[in-house]
């Protein structure tokens, strides 16, 4: 069995990949309809929009498999990624790349796979719009352009996602997109019985500080504060942007005492910025933190309303 290889643009690629935030989210009509779609034309009993991870491929949508994910070193569709034309086989079992593959081997028994890329708006093939058959056949080019049409489809979708999610200013979430999002992923923890909290924040006299010092000064706090949060701690789930100067983030395992520190580390992280710049002023927060419990239910809507 060959194991898919490594993009040269790995880091990048997994980047634009997660800065979708769409990993681990709920099924959506918008992909089921195309993957509906494609089971029709191709009349396949198997249908995938699947999004190659570090070590896993994860279905967005999934026709014809009883499971959301496998891993990536057993993927056809990480071999998939790695070229940009459609990935085309016509028998797993007789192919040397394939046929000891263990999902060649095993249920769900592959022998046909045709994978066309998905690419993102800056061009990373995050994962493939794929078929897949039990049964060995042929694939026409007529049937290769329909498949890129299809693809084409989920791209466009993904796209319409990240613009609607996406805050222009700071490229992170904005509030509906976190809205979507953090609900799924406080669902998630909560079931799994996962301490989970949210933590909203301010930056106090954000206005004055654009009009004292312009524009171009308050666009560099918010890119630092956004750093920060996107690279400070693993136990982050998401982070937005509510609004001009309100953020919020969803956090996994974080005592009380480990919050006051993060944000500790945030006001020092501003004030060693404050001693290597010509402008003279403080950048100060004003935050507030809501745990989430199975027994006292709460929504992330309801903790977004009460932060504005």
């Amino acid at each position: 069995m060959d194991i898919p290889q490594v993009p040269d643009n790995e880091k990048n690629r997994l980047k634009s990949l997660r800065s979708l935030n769409i990993l681990d989210s709920s099924a959506e009509e918008r992909f089921d309809r195309i993957t509906r779609m494609a089971k029709r034309i191709f009349n396949v009993p198997i249908v995938l929009v699947s999004l190659v991870d570090q070590n896993r491929q994860w279905f967005k949508s999934c026709i014809g498999l009883d499971v959301r994910e496998t891993s990536r070193d057993i993927s056809f569709c990480g071999h998939a990624i790695l070229k940009d034309e459609v990935l085309v086989i016509k028998d797993a079992s007789k192919d040397e790349r394939f046929f000891d593959n263990p999902l060649v081997t095993h249920s769900p028994n592959i022998r046909f796979y045709a994978g066309c890329p998905v690419r993102s708006e800056d061009g990373y093939r995050l994962g493939t719009l794929c078929l897949i058959d039990q049964e060995p056949r042929a694939f026409s080019e007529e049937d290769i352009e329909a498949l890129k049409d299809l693809a084409n489809m989920v791209e466009l979708e993904l796209s319409v996602i990240h613009s609607l999610t996406t805050d222009d200013a700071t490229k992170t979430l904005n509030k509906e997109g976190f809205t979507i999002l953090a609900q799924d992923r406080l669902d998630s923890c909560l079931e799994a019985d996962i301490p989970v909290a949210a933590i909203t924040l301010k930056i106090d006299d954000f206005q004055s500080i654009n009009d004292t010092f312009g524009s171009e000064e308050g666009k560099r706090i918010l890119e630092m504060l956004t750093k920060f949060f996107n690279t400070e701690s693993s136990d982050i789930e998401l982070f937005g942007r509510l609004g001009d100067c309100t953020f919020i983030a969803l956090l996994t395992n974080k005592s009380n005492d480990e919050m006051a520190s993060l944000m500790q580390n945030l006001s020092d992280t501003f004030k060693n910025r404050e001693r290597e710049t010509y402008f003279k002023y403080e950048v100060t927060f004003t935050y507030d933190v809501v745990r989430f419990s199975s027994d006292v239910p709460c929504s992330i809507q309801a903790v977004i309303d009460e932060s504005e």
